[in-house]
């Protein structure tokens, strides 16, 4: 893995953590391919002459595998692809419009295996490399409300956790990110959206929950963004990065949430096999990205 000078391809980079990202990045000497719906909101990344700006909506599976080569052939390959671009849907139960949630997949997971697809081709010319996938405590604990949101960040760690397996034999290294509340926009207007289905009452609980602590989150994004370009530069990286002592503390809650009923449960868990039945196939959960 280069760590002297790395090529990086970050999406969703106009603002927020995937700015963060950019900026620690380029600070550290590497050059970068920084991403965005709109181009005009690439500005101001310095060094210019060590930034490449490209317009790409991830839902645009062309406009991706183009923006992927574009990036490779004007850095001469990559080596780190981050994938941030994404958005927070929000609405309880009744509320939720499959419309809308298709809209929120196709951005938060398909346009990750996008990415994936279109990056995997270079990270595997060059000898191997890193995908950092900007997950959230949202992919690993739901909450209410959050239904949308949390359905798209469990699908994306449930697709990294796969493709990590099949990519660690080739030196390409998955790691998932999981942000608690950092101090960016994600809670603002500009970056959330609401079901339109159900009733102002319904909604009214999480809209006040995500404006009660817009602005107020734990986090520093640069110290966020000085810990994932670290992360890229490991040559043992960790599959699952937890990101602030919020998002910890809920992730230790689940994990022994999950242990307890393991336990608890263990007598209906184990049934006995059926006569000539055969296990599924699946070798057991393994780390094989781990050296």
């Amino acid at each position: 893995m280069r760590t002297s000078e790395q090529r990086w391809f970050i999406t969703g980079a106009s603002r927020g953590l995937g700015r963060a990202i950019a900026d620690e990045a380029l600070r550290r000497g590497h050059r970068v391919a920084v991403t965005a719906r709109d181009v005009a909101a690439l500005t101001g990344f310095v060094p210019a002459d060590r930034v490449l700006a490209l317009a790409l909506d991830v839902r645009d599976r062309d406009a991706v595998f183009r923006a992927v080569d574009a990036a490779a052939a004007h850095l001469g390959g990559l080596d780190v692809v981050v994938n941030n671009a994404g958005y927070g849907l929000f609405g309880p139960l009744e509320s939720i419009v499959e419309a809308e949630l298709d809209e929120q997949v196709d951005t938060n997971v398909y346009g990750p295996l996008r990415v994936c697809q279109a990056a995997v081709p270079h990270l595997r010319r060059g000898g191997g490399g890193r995908i950092l996938q900007m997950s959230s405590i949202a992919g690993f604990v739901g909450s209410p409300g959050s239904g949308p949101y949390n359905l798209s960040k469990f699908a994306l760690e449930g697709l990294s956790e796969a493709i990590a397996q099949e990519l660690a034999p080739e030196n390409v290294f998955v790691s998932l990110v999981e942000p608690g509340g950092f101090r960016t926009d994600f809670a603002e207007a500009r970056s959330v959206r609401f079901s339109s289905g159900g009733t102002p009452e319904q909604l009214a609980a999480v809209r006040q929950r995500l404006a009660s602590f817009s602005g107020r989150q734990m986090g520093d994004p640069k110290e966020a963004a000085r810990v994932i370009v670290d992360c890229a530069a490991l040559d043992d990286p960790p599959f699952r990065l937890i990101l602030g002592e919020d998002a910890a503390q809920r992730f230790q809650t689940k994990v022994d949430f999950l242990q307890d009923e393991l336990e608890a449960f263990a007598a209906l868990s184990k049934t006995k096999p059926l006569a000539g039945s055969a296990p599924l196939g699946l070798a057991p959960f393994t780390r094989p990205w781990r050296k």
